[in-house]
């Protein structure tokens, strides 16, 4: 222990007789170093370490050394500076020493300008790669805009993927790949049930209506007014369409009564005679004439046609409906209690009373509103708002996140960047 410290007492004294000066420790630290320089176990980062008083030196075989210790660190910049500090000091400028380090010196510059040569190359690489990505990502953000979808809302989507929307107060049909059946300027009212559409071109009184069958992604008009009742001007009330392709509307002349065909798209022909021949059989009337006059419950009324369930009874020789015929039962429902009756599917029948809906079965009783056919979505597509109030449909495909509208679909920035920049 007493060797140990007399040891370090003694290059302790030996450090603090030498480092007087900047000049002294450098000169301190060359010993050393020339010591230890054959010596692979001594850290060759404290040999340059010790080397960096460079502007105190004044021995050129000082800088001479530092600058071939950096050189073997591969410190090429630190290697210059030394060697620029020998050559500042070496006075003797014929030695062989001098001639030989200038060839040294020529490979550090080689070393350096090859070095400069490539960081400049990193440099415009990166620049050009960020120029790209730059371009890439202004490409994606107008295309993600292109994607954006612009309404006020847009309903959930039925079992078939079609939806309503609204924009400016009018309605449209748009799918759930972002594609517009029918564009939101012409309709001000849009009514969705059991799996078609009504666009009505106007909230109250419209004249002009248009049907569309999601099953069988097609739509057409109802026909004219002037063509199906002369002395129409507009729709009165129109009830909701039915999973049997059935729609039921009333014009403002008298009393008339309109069913539509949504599947052949145009007015249903009943086979009248028939249906009276079945209802004398099940004795739900009494009497019928073939001028279509019937007789229930010793009354005689004005057959004005089936709607599923329940039969038209128009006073006797009028078009004033005097209410209608329940086949089950029997019942006559009078129309100051059931002013509008819709075609009856799956034994319930709309009615219209003050605007407000209520739902009969086939016996004429009241039950609870039947479930929307329309059925509930189960495909892809994910409605979501985006910041400036517009739509984007989203679609999850093979794990990745996409846009689309129109059929056309664009992958999230970072997917995006990552595919294109590759390419390149």
């Amino acid at each position: 222990m007493k060797i140990k410290l007399l040891l370090l007492c003694s290059s302790m004294l030996s450090f603090f007789s030498y480092a007087q000066t900047n000049r002294e420790v450098a000169s301190t630290y060359l010993h050393k170093s020339r010591q230890n320089y054959n010596k692979p176990k001594i850290s060759k980062l404290q040999q340059a370490k010790s080397l960096e008083f460079i502007d105190t030196l004044t021995n050129a075989e000082v800088a001479r050394s530092g600058s071939l210790m950096h050189l073997e660190l591969e410190n090429y910049e630190k290697a210059k500076k030394f060697a620029d500090r020998y050559f500042l000091l070496e006075k003797n400028k014929s030695s062989r020493k001098y001639q030989d380090f200038l060839t040294t010196y020529s490979t550090i510059e080689d070393v350096l300008r090859l070095k400069n040569m490539l960081r400049k190359s990193r440099e415009e690489k990166i620049a050009l790669e960020k120029k790209r990505k730059d371009s890439l990502k202004s490409f994606w953000f107008k295309t993600y805009n292109k994607f954006k979808i612009t309404a006020d809302f847009i309903q959930n989507f039925d079992t078939n993927g079609f939806a309503l929307y609204k924009e400016n107060e009018k309605y449209g049909i748009i799918n759930d790949k972002g594609f517009v059946i029918v564009k939101p300027n012409e309709y001000e009212k849009g009514t969705q049930f059991d799996g078609y559409f009504l666009l009505q071109n106007k909230a109250i009184n419209p004249t002009k209506i248009f049907c569309f069958n999601s099953f069988k992604n097609k739509g057409f008009i109802l026909s004219d007014l002037a063509d199906v009742s002369p002395k129409s001007t507009h729709y009165r009330t129109i009830m909701l369409p039915r999973a049997n392709a059935r729609l039921v509307v009333y014009p403002n002349s008298l009393d008339k009564v309109l069913i539509f065909d949504m599947e052949k798209e145009k007015l249903v022909k009943q086979n009248i005679s028939t249906t009276l021949k079945k209802l004398k059989e099940k004795k739900i009337i009494t009497k019928y004439k073939s001028n279509n006059q019937i007789k229930v419950k010793g009354e005689w009324y004005s057959y004005g046609g089936s709607l599923g369930d329940t039969h038209i009874l128009y006073l006797p020789k009028t078009n004033i409906i005097y209410g209608y015929l329940v086949e089950r039962g029997g019942r006559i429902l009078k129309k100051s209690e059931y002013p509008y009756m819709g075609f009856s599917y799956k034994d319930r029948s709309q009615v219209i009373k003050n605007k407000k809906t209520f739902w009969i079965d086939s016996f004429g009783d009241k039950v609870r509103r039947p479930i929307n056919e329309s059925g509930i979505y189960g495909g892809k597509t994910r409605v979501v708002r985006t910041n400036d109030g517009k739509f984007h449909f989203i679609q999850t495909i093979n794990g990745e996140r996409y846009l689309v509208n129109n059929n056309e679909k664009l992958e999230d920035l970072a997917s995006f960047l990552k595919k294109h920049l590759k390419k390149d």
